[in-house]
């Protein structure tokens, strides 16, 4: 595997940058731009041969235009981000499906708390707040609520791992 992000020039698709983790085995999976920081963060897949080290391995980096940097002091979390957004205050949050967790990034790739959510999948923000998909429902936040979603038959929606906000016509 040779995981790196580029930056190419959009007019003649010259190669302006290339940046790569020191970790090989670290797969650049899915990127959100945060406005508030002017940063992109990015959600990793781990693909250790190694158990253990698959399993603790950085589900979040940081590009801030010059540096790519992995997370640092994050704890275990099963080396798999799902999908990612940019928090309406500035940084970032990283599904988790595999550890049941929302983890939560400064823009400078610090880990600053994890919040459990079984089987977190999708992300997305708008105006101010953040929903996170998951096994119970849709959980939205800064309020904390936990809203159940289902079909017309009374059926559970299965959410896949990515969302996008529309802006309304």
């Amino acid at each position: 595997m040779d995981a790196s992000l580029v930056a190419l020039d959009p007019r003649d698709g010259a190669v302006l940058g290339q940046w790569r983790l020191d970790d090989p085995y670290l797969s650049i999976r899915h990127l959100a731009w945060d406005p508030v920081s002017r940063t992109v963060g990015i959600a990793l897949q781990a693909e250790h041969p190694d158990a253990e080290a698959k399993r603790r391995a950085p589900v979040f980096a940081a590009w801030n235009g010059q540096r790519l940097q992995a997370s640092l002091a994050q704890p275990a979390v099963q080396g798999y981000g799902g999908d990612i957004c940019a928090l309406p205050e500035g940084g970032f949050v990283v599904s988790c499906p595999r550890a049941d967790a929302l983890a939560l990034f400064g823009a400078d790739a610090r880990w600053s708390q994890n919040l459990a959510h079984r089987e977190a999948y999708a992300l997305a923000a708008d105006q101010g707040h953040w929903w996170a998909s998951g096994a119970e429902g849709v959980w939205c936040a800064p309020e904390g609520t936990e809203a159940r979603t289902s079909t017309r038959g009374g059926e559970r929606l299965q959410i896949d791992n990515h969302w996008a906000v529309w802006p309304q016509a």
